[in-house]
């Protein structure tokens, strides 16, 4: 497993969070891990019913959206909502299967 260089002093991303929202497990995990192994917290779920359950303003700096296996009208109605609450919030689709775990 890859393990990031010691830094010296306060990370960059120290205190930061993200929510991601992966239906598939093996690549949830996979994400999760890499972004916990910079120090980054991570709240990961199957589905968009238990993050919008788990979101609210300014809780998190980041918003991984696996587009696959959602309708796609379920991620634009996600998008949307968190939108019209948080403007300024950060949301990345991801809309192809992930080249790392081929």
């Amino acid at each position: 497993m890859y393990q990031p260089p010691p830094l010296r002093g306060r990370s960059v991303f120290d205190d930061k969070r993200v929510l991601l929202i992966d239906p598939h497990q093996p690549t949830r995990n996979a994400r999760a891990s890499v972004f916990r192994s910079h120090g980054i917290g991570v709240d990961a779920t199957d589905s968009l019913q238990v993050a919008r359950s788990l979101w609210r303003p300014r809780a998190y700096d980041l918003i991984l959206l696996n587009t696959r296996g959602h309708l796609p009208g379920e991620a634009l109605d996600f998008y949307l909502e968190i939108k019209r609450a948080s403007p300024h919030g950060r949301i990345v689709f991801l809309v192809g299967p992930p080249t790392y775990l081929s």
